[in-house]
């Protein structure tokens, strides 16, 4: 099961804020991702609608983490632009072949996918990523 471009964005986008302590204009995080500025923005009213983000307006103004990055959990903004992932809506009325379905297979997988991503804070991913550019900045080539 993979994840959409929204939320592969979302989470780069969170990750990105991460890496920085003060307010990251819209633009400037738009550029390190490569998206437009529009684009990034529908991205970013859902979590901040969430409170997983804050926002300010003005010259030094911009956007930055609500909260610390080791409190918020992948699960946190797949929930805000992943809700499907853990929806358990179905109907009241199956047949006995859909509910087998549903029982073993989307509800084990959603509880999975819950599991899973709770264990994994966007400073998890930020300290991934510091190790990662330090790793590449210390190879050299001959």
């Amino acid at each position: 099961m993979l994840i959409s471009g929204k939320a592969r964005l979302a989470l780069a986008a969170m990750l990105s804020l991460a890496e920085q302590a003060d307010w990251q204009p819209g633009p400037a995080i738009a550029r390190q991702l490569a998206v437009s500025k529009v684009y990034l923005e529908q991205i970013l009213a859902p979590l901040k609608r969430a409170r997983l983000i804050a926002s300010k307006r003005g010259s030094k103004g911009g956007y930055r983490l609500a909260a610390p990055a080791a409190k918020i959990t992948v699960t946190d903004i797949l929930r805000v632009v992943e809700p499907r992932l853990f929806a358990s809506q179905r109907p009241a009325t199956q047949k006995a072949i859909y509910q087998v379905i549903d029982e073993r297979v989307i509800r084990q997988l959603q509880n999975n996918i819950n599991i899973f991503s709770s264990q994994i804070t966007l400073q998890d991913l930020a300290d991934d990523c510091r190790h990662l550019q330090n790793k590449a900045a210390a190879m050299f080539y001959i």
